[in-house]
């Protein structure tokens, strides 16, 4: 009744002082438009506005579905859309966005029903699709097969065997994954339409998942935990992002990671089998990148030993792993970018490692040209000890000074800046 009420005065709000209600005279278009951003059971209620109003809900072209933490309210959920989409004009989907934040019982009863609703919205065309649960639920056991569908954000869902084979869907151009777990008979993230991929604090339990994905124009991998993927070729990737999170696998707490010294014992840490690159063949091709890592992870110096090439990059970013042991990271990346124009390094913190000022790496002794299309090195940093090794390394490489921008930062979490100066 109370529900009743609210609509009745939505309804009065919408008129005139004459009487006429401008919104009821809309076309159903437009009417069911403005509807899909509602949560499905509002839709449903207003259809007591009016005689106008009383089956607009069946045609909104959108599906929203969010659950909240009570068990009782996910079996009452659970009853109104298996009846909402009994009733509903089986027509083409636009958006489905089904999410619970539910993590006791009523989660599980949830997931039962998700399935059933992403199978309907896949039935209806459905372009996008999002689907949010709190106890990482498993809801796709097979390849997806949506023919229609653009863009897919899924978030703590547990992804397993051939649940992220995308090769069905052929007009797919948008992922999004964040917090997933994606367990170990995931072989690889598969598909040829996708152009943005987007991966965010997932858990990759199999050493290692190869993402697949030849057409990628943006990829950002970014906080993931134990094993790093394998990215596979990617020629028209425009931009990349890459950020080790603290809980990566592929971490070793020796000094020179990738290069033992005599006294080294063994690392407890993954291993990586193969010869070939884990990161940098499939990053080879981006325009822009950006690269942020601990000192400890080895990944980019084991793949610097297959000496892939930039040939394409022009904007890159480092922190202050490319720095750590002899600096070598940042004399590659020089010798390998033959069109790099603008360099920028963030460093935050010293690495225990940082190449110490008079000292020479074997990649320093090699003449090279860093790329004449070198317009700008930007240094932003936190201590007078890191900086002035760095410029060791600049001016070691034949960057010359009027080239370089030093910005100190006083305090990173808020950006606040000091001492802007051009050498």
């Amino acid at each position: 009744m109370a529900d009743r009420k609210k609509c009745k005065a939505a309804a009065v709000a919408t008129t005139d002082g004459g009487g006429e209600d401008r919104i009821s005279a809309l076309p159903d278009e437009v009417l069911q438009r403005a509807l899909s951003f509602l949560p499905s059971r509002d839709v449903v209620r207003t259809c007591v506005l009016s005689r106008r109003w009383r089956h607009q809900w069946k045609s909104v072209p959108a599906l929203r579905i969010y659950a909240f933490d009570d068990c009782r309210d996910v079996q009452h959920l659970s009853d109104f859309v298996t009846n909402f989409l009994l009733r509903r004009n089986r027509l083409a989907l636009h958006e489905c966005d089904i999410t619970c934040f539910d993590e006791g019982d009523g989660c599980e009863v949830f997931g039962e029903n998700a399935r059933q609703w992403i199978r309907y919205a896949v039935s209806c065309q459905v372009r996008v699709l999002r689907v949010s649960v709190e106890a990482h639920t498993r809801l796709f056991g097979a390849p997806l097969k949506a023919q229609r569908l653009k863009r897919l954000e899924l978030f703590s869902v547990e992804l397993g065997a051939f649940s992220l084979d995308f090769s069905s869907c052929r007009e797919l151009e948008e992922l999004e994954l964040g917090g997933c777990i994606i367990k170990d008979k995931v072989k690889q993230i598969l598909s040829e339409s996708l152009r943005r991929l987007r991966i965010e604090g997932c858990d990759f339990f199999r050493n290692r998942t190869r993402i697949s994905c030849p057409n990628l124009i943006s990829l950002e991998i970014t906080d993931f935990t134990l094993y790093t993927p394998v990215l596979m070729s990617m020629p028209s990737l425009a931009s990349a992002f890459i950020r080790f999170g603290e809980h990566c696998a592929d971490s070793c707490d020796c000094y020179y990671y990738g290069e033992f010294g005599p006294d080294y014992t063994g690392c407890h840490h993954s291993t990586v089998k193969g010869n070939g690159t884990v990161l940098l063949n499939g990053l080879s091709d981006a325009i822009q990148l950006e690269l942020i890592s601990g000192a400890g992870v080895f990944i980019f110096r084991r793949d610097f030993r297959c000496c892939p090439t930039f040939n394409k990059l022009k904007t890159l970013l480092l922190n202050e792993w490319c720095m750590a042991a002899d600096s070598s990271a940042l004399i590659y990346f020089l010798q390998h970018s033959p069109v790099l124009e603008k360099l920028t390094l963030q460093l935050r913190k010293s690495p225990r490692t940082m190449v110490k000022r008079g000292s020479t790496n074997k990649n320093q002794n090699e003449k090279f040209l860093v790329s004449k299309h070198l317009k700008l090195v930007e240094i932003k940093y936190c201590e007078d000890e890191m900086v002035q090794q760095v410029l060791h390394v600049l001016s070691a490489c034949g960057i010359p000074s009027e080239k370089i921008i030093i910005q100190r930062i006083s305090s990173w979490a808020s950006g606040g800046a000091q001492d802007l100066r051009r050498l």
